[in-house]
């Protein structure tokens, strides 16, 4: 079970010699698979203490914690260790900065961490605007949505996916125009993207 899976990792942790940055990463990735957010932080505290220094993968795994339990000082807090740390310009950290924000219902930052990118030269990916899309569908911003899904179509470098669609679906059925899903699964097959299953629930959810 979920205790026993905790028990056995924390057993093998603390036989270790020599806890380095992987073993760390490791066993507070188990705590975050079995739902202890909680204590993931505290073994951060406690990583510190023993002066081993986090990297990107011990960030991105405490910011998936900050985002299954979203806290604003943590999410502040883990923020500025991310710029402490040097890894500010790394995409994936970025990207799962917009989602904390997003979990934490500030519209706003996820924001400036978007457009900011230009500034520190962040080549956005999909990811990036579709995590945006979701923050902006968490909080029912469909003007905002849209604006964005125009402006990433408009880009060169960039192509939106299953995902994006199935996001600007989720976003047109909350707002009930049901028409407007609906022509843009038509839109999106006539993109060459093939709507899956999630598509078509979230439509069929939306009546």
């Amino acid at each position: 079970g979920a205790c026993g899976a905790l028990e056995d990792a924390l057993f093998v942790f603390k036989a270790l010699r020599d806890r380095t940055i992987e073993s760390w990463n490791s066993l507070i990735s188990v705590y975050v698979k079995q739902g202890q957010e909680e204590r993931t932080f505290s073994l951060y505290c406690e990583m510190v203490e023993e002066s081993v220094l986090p990297d990107m993968l011990t960030y991105l795994i405490l910011l998936g914690a900050c985002a299954c339990l979203p806290s604003f000082h943590n999410g502040q807090y883990f923020h500025a260790r991310i710029i402490e740390g040097g890894y500010e310009g790394e995409i994936m950290v970025g990207n799962a900065l917009i989602n904390v924000y997003g979990k934490l219902e500030m519209v706003n930052e996820a924001e400036h961490l978007f457009w900011s990118m230009d500034s520190i030269r962040i080549i956005r990916s999909v990811v990036t605007y579709n995590t945006l899309l979701n923050v902006y569908g968490l909080a029912g911003l469909k003007g905002q949505a849209l604006h964005l899904f125009r402006y990433m179509k408009n880009q060169k470098d960039i192509e939106p996916n299953v995902i994006t669609y199935n996001t600007m679906v989720a976003i047109h059925g909350q707002a009930f125009e049901f028409d407007a899903a609906a022509k843009l699964i038509v839109k999106m097959q006539e993109s060459g993207i093939e709507p899956n299953a999630v598509t078509y629930s979230t439509l069929l959810t939306s009546y």
